[in-house]
């Protein structure tokens, strides 16, 4: 540390009186502060929550429709039908 810093300021930090002024006004702000974030972080989880929620529905409904389609062999597959793909992809 005191390779980076005045020598003076190195010997304040590191002194008896600083560890004090840290153990008894500063250390409950600094976990204060760290109880708030914690808190922040866990509002916007619950905000963000349904989006995570319809994520998970659209993995599982993309895996069973392609178990699906793995269920039919190749030589039985067929194109969809135009009418029906030009309505699905105009919407």
């Amino acid at each position: 540390m005191s390779d980076q810093l005045p020598e003076y300021v190195a010997k304040i930090i590191e002194s008896e009186v600083a560890k004090q002024i840290y153990q008894n006004g500063l250390s409950g702000s600094v976990s204060e502060i760290g109880k708030i974030g914690t808190d922040v972080l866990k509002t916007i989880r619950l905000f963000t929550l349904p989006i995570q929620a319809l994520a998970k529905v659209q993995d599982k409904v993309e895996k069973i429709l392609e178990n699906a389609g793995n269920k039919v062999p190749e030589n039985r597959r067929q194109p969809a039908p135009p009418q029906l793909v030009g309505p699905i992809i105009e919407n």
